[in-house]
């Protein structure tokens, strides 16, 4: 540890750092190389932080009654440059900010990927919302991953060139969505988000987006995004190729985004398609894709 820019800044230089919420529900623990942070000594509770080298992030995955019991999950990696801040308020993260460089993810789980994920650069925002107070925003964008195919050895030979989102959780306060048991207190209540800016973008197919999902009773989505989506032929064999999606599930989505195609009349160049949660169903178009379980989130 070494201390120096007293006395109108403080700069902390740390090797070995590790960061960690035992009284959290995922027990998480973040472990960084190097890690420099930087706090103004008439603003101490907003952090400027720096991080290179090896990363590794561990924490608890529930997944509920329906699914197995609780485990530890754990990421490793390497980051050319890690830069971000944070704000604090009562001891609490109440906003965020991160911007990774060259992140190459070379372990998950329990077992080291036969390729390394990687992403040429990161961005993750969570901040109060501009139109309203009592809504958070999370911003997430990524440039040029590069995915592990599924079928074999060999890393995708086309990354994905873009994924982009917005998500406004509405009613949900930003100290509330990062404090301990906020976001579980707020989708017990039918949470509802709005999803705007949505973009992917992959080897000449691609899908842009917006709407809005709650949950219901039983903390199912319900709601409806509407697409538009180019190349879906390729976009879906993409999918299939890195086992994203199984097999006859694409080929029952190929089916229903053809049919769309017919009905768009003479414009091939894309296909505009809602892809909806109703009832527990998941269907993209006409055709049901997918079904989600009832989920305890307690």
């Amino acid at each position: 540890l070494h201390i120096n820019g007293y006395p109108y800044r403080f700069e902390a230089h740390f090797s070995d750092f590790t960061l960690s919420e035992p009284g959290h529900p995922n027990d998480w623990t973040w472990t960084s190389e190097k890690m420099i942070a930087m706090m103004l000594a008439y603003r101490f509770n907003h952090i400027i932080f720096e991080s290179q080298g090896r990363q590794y992030v561990e924490y608890i995955e529930n997944l509920g009654p329906e699914a197995r019991a609780p485990y530890r999950y754990g990421v490793e990696g390497t980051a050319d440059l890690m830069r971000g801040s944070a704000n604090l308020r009562d001891g609490q993260i109440s906003r965020l900010s991160l911007d990774v460089q060259n992140f190459i993810a070379e372990r998950s789980g329990n077992g080291t990927l036969p390729q390394p994920l990687s992403a040429e650069r990161i961005q993750f925002h969570v901040r109060q919302s501009e139109t309203n107070n009592t809504h958070t925003d999370v911003y997430v964008k990524a440039d040029n991953i590069h995915v592990p195919s599924d079928k074999g050895l060999e890393t995708h030979d086309v990354p994905i060139e873009l994924i982009q989102g917005k998500l406004t959780f509405e009613g949900l306060p930003e100290q509330d969505l990062l404090a301990q048991g906020g976001l579980t207190a707020w989708l017990s209540q039918g949470g509802r988000t709005e999803i705007s800016d949505l973009a992917f973008t992959w080897d000449d197919a691609g899908i842009v987006g917006e709407g809005g999902v709650h949950l219901d009773k039983q903390a199912r989505a319900n709601g409806t995004i509407s697409l538009r989506i180019y190349g879906h032929s390729k976009l879906i064999g993409n999918l299939i190729d890195v086992g994203a999606l199984d097999r006859e599930t694409g080929q029952v989505a190929d089916a229903a985004l053809n049919l769309a195609a017919l009905l768009n009349g003479k414009d091939q160049s894309h296909i505009d398609a809602p892809f909806q949660f109703k009832k527990g169903k998941v269907y993209l178009g006409p055709a049901q894709i997918g079904s989600l379980p009832p989920f305890d989130v307690d």
